[in-house]
């Protein structure tokens, strides 16, 4: 019979070496951060305040947290117990992106979902952090979560102040909320396409176009996704292949359509089977081009957040910082393993096998007793998915 609590005493003896052996990464402003734990017995602990590096060290050797935080606020008083006590200073911008809204992720591998939501990481800095919102890199910190996603912090004091509605207005920009066809049309009608959204939207539609086939029985595959009925899916393809004037040429509807600019909106404010199209487009250029982030994260001025360096405690990975240019490159699966564990080996019972990918490998884990290195019989053990023996 395998004892669960024994195998749990030993991932706990081994997250203490951990923190015994290495240092964590404070962040700035370390006394001025309430410090919340999950210990591997009871429950959450929070309003705790640490004054140094040297403290930190002492505690989490002591503590021995399955999972540690910290708040992205500063506060005078983060011990206290109230929230109204602590006397809030002001807190960093955070983003948290992982597979909780990621479309599909329910059948998606571990790898997958990494691969996954690196995209939309990506995404989010590149396009609209950096792009629309003008961040500098040197204002931001990427983490990865050391469990299924990448932790984006924005440290300046531009941010600071922002409470919670000004904090969801930049969450509601970046997911693309309030777009609509009808907004759409009449606000760049009076305006031209400046960046942002609706530059982003007016190369998916102009794409979209360049792409459909200008022959209505292969053109109705894809507009029938639009239409439900087909007598309307063809009377819009019918009207789009007619001729339109644009400037001092006359150009087919689809061609118009077609072209990056203002113009093609006219096309679609033309009847209800434009809007309703535009509509649709929209939608799918803000399911293809937003960045999935977890709201709530985002516009919690009181947020507590994975403490850098420490160890996720589903998965024993490492919260590692890097660089925004090592994102593209970064394997979590073999960066965020902790020197640690790198060396040695470890026996493990599973139940069912399986087969897991980690530090470049693909380890077949077969049912019952089975000796695997050390960091995958961690990662199996947090994960739940084998007892250390």
């Amino acid at each position: 019979m395998i004892d669960a609590a024994e195998s749990d005493q030993k991932l706990k003896n081994l997250f203490h070496r951990y923190y015994v052996e290495e240092d964590l990464d404070p962040p700035d402003l370390l006394p001025s951060r309430e410090i919340g734990y999950i210990p591997f017995s009871g429950s959450m602990s929070r309003h705790r305040r640490i004054q140094s590096a040297r403290d930190l060290k002492y505690f989490v050797s002591n503590a021995v947290p399955r999972h540690l935080y910290y708040s992205t606020s500063y506060y005078r008083k983060p011990d206290e117990k109230k929230m109204q006590d602590k006397e809030w200073l002001g807190a960093e911008l955070i983003f948290d992106l992982d597979a909780d809204h990621i479309k599909g992720a329910d059948t998606m591998s571990y790898v997958q979902i990494l691969t996954e939501v690196k995209k939309h990481t990506m995404r989010l800095i590149d396009d609209f952090l950096m792009g629309d919102l003008g961040i500098q890199e040197s204002e931001i910190k990427l983490f990865f979560s050391g469990g299924r996603g990448y932790h984006v912090h924005i440290i300046s004091d531009k941010v600071y102040d922002l409470n919670s509605d000004s904090r969801r207005e930049i969450t509601d920009f970046i997911r693309g909320e309030n777009l609509t066809a009808q907004g759409l049309v009449s606000s760049i009608s009076h305006t031209q396409l400046m960046g942002g959204w609706p530059k982003r939207i007016d190369s998916f539609i102009s794409d979209f176009f360049r792409r459909l086939p200008r022959e209505r029985i292969e053109a109705m595959e894809q507009l029938k996704r639009v239409f439900p009925n087909a007598n309307t899916a063809r009377g819009f393809f019918d009207h789009i292949m007619k001729p339109s004037r644009i400037g001092s040429k006359t150009m087919n509807r689809i061609d118009i359509l077609s072209l990056n600019g203002v113009e093609k909106y006219r096309i679609f404010s033309e009847d209800e089977r434009g809007i309703a199209m535009l509509g649709w487009l929209i939608d799918q250029a803000r399911e293809k081009l937003s960045a999935e982030i977890d709201d709530p994260v985002t516009t919690d001025v009181h947020r507590l957040i994975r403490f850098p360096g420490s160890l996720h405690g589903k998965t024993g990975l490492k919260v590692l910082g890097l660089k925004i240019s090592d994102l593209p490159s970064f394997d979590p699966l073999v960066s965020a393993i902790p020197e640690t564990f790198r060396d040695g080996t470890a026996k493990i019972y599973s139940e069912k096998g399986g087969v897991i990918d980690i530090n470049g490998q693909i380890i077949d884990i077969a049912e019952g007793e089975q000796e695997v290195p050390l960091y995958a019989a961690i990662f199996l053990s947090a994960s739940r998915r084998a007892y250390l023996i």
